[in-house]
């Protein structure tokens, strides 16, 4: 007989169900009756395998009954009765009482009563658990203490009811092994307690062993196999209703038919006898949070569904079915859509249990049999106290919440800090951050500086920044959202107002930033790059094709970007120009940070924003395959877009009305996973509080205050109910499970007693005050001994409502818009009253908030070409190309296989729900992938290796930081164009840990084009991420290499000083992707050119400010050149942007002549003595050291002083020696004739060869030094810098492009280009020429090329857009009137005539329907 037990430590519990009320509905059509019944006391009896006769010991109501145990009736297991030992009763006991055997006694009672039954026993080993069990009625479990002798015995006892008459009383072990020498039984009283039964309405009979649901199919019944048709019907659905002897009814909801037991040991059938007599009358037991039914008629048969080959498709009841298999234990599961409950004053209480508190220090709990209790054991005096008088239940969660914070402190590097709960004995990155910004910044200020502080690494070899310290395939670059630990940080700040410490962080911040953008920021789509922030458990987030343990699977992660983490990451750079506002850094860098803001937020709104679903997505799959959208969203996302400025007002209200919600809170993410983690509660069909949280702290802010309560309420009930704060909540069951005293769970719970009821709001300059009471709470409430900076506050909020009425401060009236200082001291008293507007927000707690993904479609690649998959007829299907979905019936397509393309398939559902993507297929014309292995290529010869598995050709190149090589790799590309570069390396590890991953930059032709991540991964040699350069036909060199020029490539492990950053290279592929697709190659061409002209001007040139911009602008510019889809008006736009920046460009003030000087000069000064009337020059030698210190200096400023301090030496050359001639001399070398005219430079030349002369000639008469001395001077003054030219030559280019399109323009605004364009052409070939005449070239050139007018810019503002479409409607209408530059602009179909044609095609062109 096949035995369904799995576990070795199955524990029992008395069954009770705690009392229930009739229940508020949260929505319509939501039911749940709970009739009540007392009954005496649940039942679970082990019933015998092996037997021996026995008298039946009595015992009587007067005296204890002493029973030896040896003296048993029957048994089971492989227990042995051992003899002659000195210390046991009569010299005999039980041994070997091993973990589930049953010891049976016949006894006969002669009084019904409560019994205290003391079991002798002993055992060298700890965890032994003992159960009684007699009649029915079962005992609490029993702790078997450790005597340290098998022969040392204690006594242990229970309490438990034996009904008169013979029964059967059966000792089992649910634990370690133990000996029993005897049991005594003392009659104590009859008062027997009576238990509150509960009525169980369409429930669901799941069995433990397989999940399998009772059903009634076909007259029989039966158990249905989860995935089946049958599993999730009405007929699978049971009311089971007690009567008054506490035995239960149990009748199917879809026939009416009672289940019945056909007879002793055989299977159930259904009776349609509404009278049921014993045979269909069940008896419920409760074992570890199991159930166990047992029949009336026939006590010692269990309901089971063991015997599945002799009753297939049977549900049984047996008598030799013990409780401990598995096929007898059951769980009572309401479907979720009937889940309800509500928080009343001192309960909460709902269809998945009851939570009670009388005092608001304790809470006992009743689930599914079991009972629970929390008490309140740390001293929470000196915390913020809570106080509410009419809700115990509230006071209790917060008072648990408190404790388990101060239960999380423990001792870290700098002070105390926060664990992140029971299984995690850290400070984490991401859990911190969240914690103090929801709410632990505001009560532990010194705790959260030192866990912020704790996550700082590096300042040894490199810059300091925020540590990732979690992730998938060797944490960081994989994932990237570390920078949350800033908007921890500016939380602090806000709370304390030290600046100081807002200097540090921002620093750390800066560097963590600039190590971001470099490594992980994508230009093209102005993106970061990396996984889902939190959601970073591989296939419980992504497809099981991305999964660790799947090949080539970790570098699609990589490659992906997420919504959550690009939304902090835009959070943060808020906060970082509101920091160096505050820190009084530069204006250039205040505005840096907000054009890096606005940029992302365009990105984030372009790619992730769903407009059907009127959310953001969660994630957009990898760059290769084309970065198409997830049809998903997640609470952290759309959570954080609330507490940003990233969405709109309008996206947020619709986030807000639209993102799902069970009962139990917010869905983590939606819709659910299927596939290989589709029954794992965790991301998939889980309530996190500690994500959600930023969800309800948003609606508050943002006025949804439905929303705000559902998830404050779901917080409360999760903590109430699982009497700790959970990592995660079951979302359709509401059970709580994983860890215990989760960090950011309690930080939720607390967020929303002091955000949102009390309505706290903390800013830089106090805290303002907005609370909300539901209707559900009842009030007053008090929050007491609260400490802000200097200020202690006690708080009061009376009323219920939305509105605030009246806030008064120590008896003073305030304005309702008052502001508590932050440099407020002493105590306030701060008394608030709310009232209810009436006014309700659209929530969408509905049924489809359940939705479980289709299953993901297979695609498969046949021989012939076609991709083909089976087709599900409930689905339709669409095929993703690399840049399009087409729709696809029939399980066949063959795809375009003359372009590079990646093809997934999606299925959606009846009610639009889609799948995840397949897994891609890569399609690509013959010869268009190159590949190159590693090993031939230039690198250290050490570092070839060819011993480990799976490499291709003849071995891999190793690149270890204790073995470092750079790798340069000669390829040979055959057409021009964009091509997707990759490697196959090694970097072998546990992708799940760790802080390993590789990184590498990448040059081509000497120019970096990226940071190439090499993720840990569970095999050999895989697929890297991917990089995109374009190249022109020819060969070209690749190099990778770790940079030791910056520090950018220095992973966590690196940075935290270990040499772990390791990767070996087996093979470089170059994938071609194709020409560029925009509409302009040359434009692209020439924008391409441009970039690398402004990319080699010498910074130091320019002024740092202009010099900013135009860095922005060629990034920008970047950006729009490596899109493959960029159009010919947005690579025009572009460029007409990056030569506005570089006209712009400031000369930064040339202070090379006055080095000079100032050298010359104190050479001079050393030997003051030799000289007469040194004051003069020594004072202009300090004016002058003074401007070049000064950054603010003029031109004009550097040049007198130069000049000044050239004449007083010329003055001093006439008492000068031959030393100081030789040092002029020296310095007048330093020139050279690249920065000045050949004429003054030639002059200067002649003199420093004279001097020469001068100093050879032995015979020299006495004033020839001097007058040497003073002509060099002379010609050093006389020196005439040569022009810069870069201006001129980008408006040549630029004028150029103008009349290469010139049929595009209106003629007469070209009129004289050509004639000025040669003017400028020939000053730009002039070799000598000044910088006055070429800035007058520019400046001429540059008006021209303005004047330029494209035809159909009818509003002359350089764009073609509607709005010229309307103007010269309203023309042509003879609504206005038009000049004759406008008019001839409107001409742009060439019948010399601005009329309604010509508005028609300025407005196609406008949507980029006709090309110009």
């Amino acid at each position: 007989m096949l035995k369904s037990y799995k576990n070795a430590y199955i524990f029992w519990k008395k069954y009770s169900i705690m009392k229930g009320q009739k229940k508020v509905r949260y929505t319509k059509n939501r039911r749940c009756n709970m009739k009540k019944k007392w009954w005496a006391a649940s039942l679970a009896v082990a019933m015998v395998i092996t037997s021996v006769p026995a008298i039946p010991a009595a015992v009587y109501a007067a005296e204890p009954m002493l029973i030896e145990a040896e003296d048993y009736s029957s048994y089971s297991g492989k227990l042995k009765v051992m003899t002659n030992n000195k210390n046991a009763s009569g010299g005999k006991y039980v041994g070997d009482f091993d973990n589930l055997d049953c010891l049976s006694y016949k006894i006969q009672i002669e009084k019904a009563g409560n019994y205290q039954i003391t079991l002798t026993v002993g055992t060298k080993q700890d965890g032994g658990i003992a159960l009684l069990n007699c009649g029915g009625n079962v005992s609490e479990k029993i702790s078997i203490p450790n005597t340290k002798n098998w022969n040392t015995y204690r006594d242990v006892t229970a309490t438990l009811w034996l009904d008169e008459g013979e029964q059967v009383l059966t000792v089992s072990n649910m634990g370690a092994t133990w000996n029993i020498d005897k049991l005594t039984l003392t009659y104590v009283d009859s008062e027997k307690t009576a238990d509150e039964q509960q009525s169980y309405q369409k429930v669901h009979m799941e069995n433990r062993w397989k999940s399998q649901r009772i059903t009634e199919q076909n007259g029989s019944i039966a158990y249905a196999d989860t995935g089946t048709e049958a599993y999730d019907t009405e007929a699978s659905l049971w009311n089971l209703i007690p009567n008054e002897d506490g035995w239960y009814t149990i009748q199917n909801v879809s026939t009416g038919n009672y289940m019945i037991l056909k007879g002793e040991n055989q299977e159930t059938v259904p009776s349609e006898n509404g009278n049921v007599q014993e045979e269909g009358q069940w008896k419920i037991g409760n074992i570890n949070g199991y159930l166990v039914f047992y029949n009336r008629k026939y006590p010692k048969c269990g309901l089971n569904v063991e015997y599945q080959s002799q009753y297939p498709g049977k549900v049984t009841a047996t008598g030799d079915t013990l409780i401990k298999w598995y096929s007898a234990q059951w769980k009572l599961n309401t479907p979720a859509k009937e889940h309800t409950y509500e928080i009343l004053g001192d309960r909460i209480e709902g269809t998945a249990g009851l939570a009670v508190s009388k005092d608001g220090k304790s809470i006992a709990v009743s689930q599914q049999g079991e009972k629970k209790e929390w008490t309140l054991s740390q001293d929470v005096s000196g915390e913020p106290i809570f106080e509410a008088k009419n809700m115990p239940i509230m006071e209790a969660v917060y008072n648990l919440s408190i404790e388990e914070s101060l239960l999380n402190i423990n001792d870290g590097l700098y002070g105390k800090v926060f664990w992140t709960g029971t299984n995690w004995h850290k400070v984490w990155t991401r859990d911190t951050a969240m914690s103090v910004q929801y709410s632990l910044a505001w009560i532990f200020p010194e705790e959260t500086k030192n866990s912020i502080l704790e996550k700082i690494v590096g300042g040894t070899e490199n810059p300091r920044v925020w540590e990732e310290d979690t992730g998938t395939g060797g944490s960081y670059p994989n994932s990237v959202d570390r920078i949350i630990m800033e908007i921890a940080g500016f939380e602090l700040y806000k709370t304390t107002g030290d600046k100081e410490f807002l200097e540090k962080i921002y620093e750390i911040s800066k560097n963590t930033l600039e190590q971001d953008y470099h490594v992980a920021y994508d230009e093209q789509s102005g993106l970061f790059k990396g996984e889902t922030g939190g959601l970073d458990h591989r296939s419980k987030t992504y497809p099981d094709w991305m999964d660790e343990r799947e090949q080539n699977s970790i570098y699609n992660i990589t490659e992906s970007k997420a919504a959550n983490a690009n939304i902090i990451f835009a959070q943060a750079l808020q906060i970082m120009e509101e920091s160096a506002e505050i820190l009084g850094k530069d204006e250039s860098e205040v505005k840096e940070w907000n054009r890096r803001y606005e940029s992302l937020k365009k990105a984030i709104n372009e790619h992730f924003w769903l407009e059907e679903r009127k959310m953001y997505a969660s994630w957009e799959y990898p760059q290769y395959m084309g970065s198409p959208v997830a049809d998903k969203v997640d609470v952290i996302a759309n959570g954080y877009a609330l507490l940003s400025d990233v969405a709109s007002e309008s996206q947020k209200q619709q986030i807000m009305e639209n993102y799902p919600l069970v009962i139990y809170g917010a869905d983590t993410v939606w819709p659910q996973k299927n596939g290989r983690q589709a029954s794992a509660i965790y991301h998939n069909r889980g309530v996190w509080p500690g994500w959600e949280t930023a969800m309800m702290i948003g609606a508050k802010e943002n006025g949804n205050l439905q929303l705000a309560d559902e998830i404050f309420k779901s917080c409360v009930r999760g903590a109430g109910m699982s009497l700790t704060n959970k990592e995660v909540i079951n979302f359709e069951t509401g059970e709580g499970v994983h860890s215990d005293r989760q960090l950011w769970s309690i930080a939720g719970t607390l967020a929303g007693y002091y955000r949102v009821l009390f309505g706290m709001n903390y800013d830089t300059d106090g805290i303002l005050f907005t609370p909300y009471v539901p209707e559900w709470m009842n009030g007053p409430f008090v929050l007491k001994n609260y400490k802000y900076r200097n200020a202690v506050l006690n708080l009061t909020v009376s009323g219920k409502g939305d509105t605030l009425e009246s806030i008064t401060v120590n008896g003073e009236e305030k304005p309702l818009d008052y502001v508590l200082p932050a440099d407020a001291s002493g105590t306030y008293e701060i008394v608030m009253k709310v009232s209810d507007s009436g006014k309700r927000s659209k929530i969408h707690l509905e049924e489809d908030s359940f939705a479980v993904c289709p299953d993901m479609p297979v695609l498969t690649e046949e021989s012939d070409g076609r991709l083909t998959w089976d087709e599900n007829p409930d689905y339709t299907y669409k095929l993703w190309t690399g840049s399009e979905y087409v729709p696809v019936s029939s399980g066949s397509y063959q795809p375009d296989r003359s372009k590079y393309g990646t093809y997934s398939l999606v299925a959606t559902d009846q009610n639009g729900v889609t799948s995840e993507m397949s897994k891609p297929i890569m399609v690509s014309p013959e010869n268009s992938k190159l590949v190159y292995e590693a090993e031939d290529g230039t690198y250290n010869a050490e570092n070839f290796e060819n011993t480990a598995q799976g490499y291709s050709g003849r071995g891999y190149v190793v690149d270890f930081l204790d073995r470092k090589t750079d790798l340069a790799i000669e390829v040979d590309v055959l057409q021009s164009g964009n091509y997707q570069l990759s490697m196959i390396y090694n970097n072998y590890g546990n992708a799940t840990t760790g802080q390993d991953c590789a990184m590498r930059s990448v040059y081509v032709d000497g120019k970096e084009i990226g940071t190439l991540i090499f993720p840990i991964v569970n095999f050999d040699f895989q697929q890297s991420p991917h990089l995109y350069v374009n190249l022109e036909k020819g060969k070209h060199t690749v190099e990778i290499r770790y940079n030791v020029s910056d520090w950018y490539d220095t992973n966590m492990a690196t940075i935290r000083g270990t040499k772990k950053n390791s990767v070996s290279y087996d093979s470089l592929t170059l994938q071609y992707l194709g020409e560029r697709k925009g509409k302009g190659e040359t434009a692209a061409k020439g924008l391409d050119q441009i970039i690398t002209m402004l990319e080699n001007l010498d910074d130091s040139q320019y002024t740092d400010e202009s010099w900013k911009d135009l860095e922005t602008a060629v990034k920008e510019a970047k950006a729009v050149w490596a899109n493959e889809h960029s159009s010919q008006k947005e690579l025009d736009q572009a460029l007409d942007a990056l030569l506005k920046t570089f006209g712009n460009l400031e000369y930064a003030v040339q202070k090379v002549h006055l080095e000079v000087a100032v050298q010359t000069a104190e050479q001079l000064l050393a030997e003051a003595v030799n000289y007469e009337d040194m004051d003069a020059l020594q004072m202009a030698v300090e004016e002058g050291k003074a401007l070049l210190s000064n950054t603010a200096a003029t031109q004009e400023e550097a040049d007198q002083a130069a000049e000044r301090i050239l004449t007083l030496l010329a003055k001093s050359s006439k008492k000068a020696d031959v030393k100081s001639l030789e040092s002029l001399i020296e310095q007048a070398n330093k020139f050279t004739n690249e920065k000045f005219t050949s004429g003054s430079f030639k002059n200067l030349q002649d003199q420093i060869e004279k001097a020469e002369a001068v100093l050879s000639n032995t015979e020299r008469e006495e004033d020839e030094i001097a007058k040497a001395y003073e002509e060099l001077l002379q010609a050093i003054i006389g020196l005439e810098r040569k022009a810069n030219k870069a201006a001129l030559q980008a408006v040549i280019a630029r004028a150029e492009a103008v009349l290469a399109s010139s049929d595009c323009y209106t003629a007469s605004t070209l009129d004289g280009l050509e004639e000025l364009l040669a003017d400028a052409k020939e000053v730009y070939q002039k070799e000598d020429a000044v910088q006055q005449e070429v800035n007058e070239a520019v400046k001429s050139l540059t008006l021209k090329v303005a004047e330029a007018r494209l035809k159909g810019d009818v509003d002359g503002n350089g764009k073609i857009g509607t709005s010229d479409s309307v103007l010269l409607l309203q023309y042509a209408a003879e609504m206005t009137v038009l000049d004759e530059i406008s008019a001839e602009s409107a001409d742009v179909n060439g019948d010399k005539a601005a009329d309604t044609q010509d508005a028609v095609w300025i407005l196609q062109y406008a949507s980029e329907k006709t090309e110009q």
